[in-house]
């Protein structure tokens, strides 16, 4: 998976919930991606999880707590 990709999707979905200027993505291994937002999964959290793991197949977003996600292929 590309970050780029990722980084796309998660400025929409932050641009939608007013939010645009307040993410960081970065790479947390060969197939895990670490995602700061202020994205709450009750406001935006959900869409974002739904479209990111659209994105490839085998890919996982979970919510870590509070607006951090974790998005990873499973062993």
């Amino acid at each position: 998976m590309n970050i780029r990709e990722v980084k796309r999707i998660v400025k929409r979905i932050s641009k939608i919930y007013g939010v645009e200027n307040f993410y960081r993505v970065s790479r947390a291994g060969r197939a895990k991606f670490e995602i700061r937002t202020e994205l709450p999964s009750y406001e935006g959290g959900e869409d974002l999880s739904r479209e990111l793991e659209a994105l490839e197949p085998g890919y996982i977003c979970e919510n870590l707590g509070g607006c951090v996600y974790c998005l990873y292929r499973p062993l």
